[in-house]
């Protein structure tokens, strides 16, 4: 489903990636270990299609995603592609469930398709009386469902998350792991998780190890 080859990326004089190659399964659930400086969160952007690569390849459903012009590649990434980050990247000003709508509303769809289906995915996730409160007024763990749920909003293909546990507590980080496999066991959701948590890439289906910019293991 994701095919990546020969990925390098430097950075001025810095070699941050020297030959990357990985490939991921549909409904797969990789983790992306490495100490600090390692080229994980770097490999993940350009997986996910935010930043190039200096060379090599990825691939996502058959399409080359750096050969696409600038906004065929944000309407790819909009319609096949979710991400959740460390910081949530809410807007403040909006609620719960206008947050998750907003991708759906970028893509063009029916906003009462995208309400109803919004709300769905927010109480799937533990939210249905938290859909109408902003940002402020929602836990760590709350933000971070509401970003999961916008990240799968559009149905995408594979969903890359960056220490999406970094800000939480340990029970907190215990329950969105258990989360995200529940996504991937009711929704066939492939996942690739950049994290520090150990714990979190031994229950993955494959844990790939990071250093110098280079997969080292790739643990099964």
């Amino acid at each position: 489903m994701l095919s990546a080859k020969n990925i390098q990326k430097s950075y001025e004089d810095i070699k941050v990636l020297k030959g990357v190659d990985i490939d991921i399964a549909k409904g797969e659930f990789v983790s992306i270990v490495g100490k600090s400086g390692s080229g994980k969160s770097t490999l993940l952007h350009i997986l996910g299609s935010l930043d190039p690569p200096d060379e090599g390849k990825v691939i996502i459903n058959n399409t080359d995603l750096f050969s696409l012009k600038e906004k065929e590649l944000a309407s790819f990434r909009n319609k096949f592609i979710g991400f959740v980050f460390q910081f949530h990247h809410l807007l403040a000003e909006f609620s719960a469930i206008e947050n998750v709508m907003i991708p759906g509303l970028i893509r063009v769809q029916k906003k009462s398709e995208i309400e109803s289906k919004a709300k769905d995915l927010l109480d799937y996730l533990g939210l249905s009386d938290r859909m109408t409160h902003k940002p402020s007024q929602l836990s760590g763990g709350e933000q971070q469902r509401v970003a999961i749920a916008r990240a799968l909003i559009n149905d995408p293909l594979i969903v890359f998350a960056d220490e999406p546990t970094g800000n939480l507590d340990n029970n907190t980080s215990d329950e969105l792991h258990d989360l995200f496999f529940k996504l991937r066991k009711d929704l066939d959701q492939s996942f690739v998780i950049v994290t520090h948590n150990m714990d979190l890439a031994k229950l993955s289906d494959r844990s790939l190890e990071m250093v110098n910019g280079t997969i080292i293991n790739q643990n099964n």
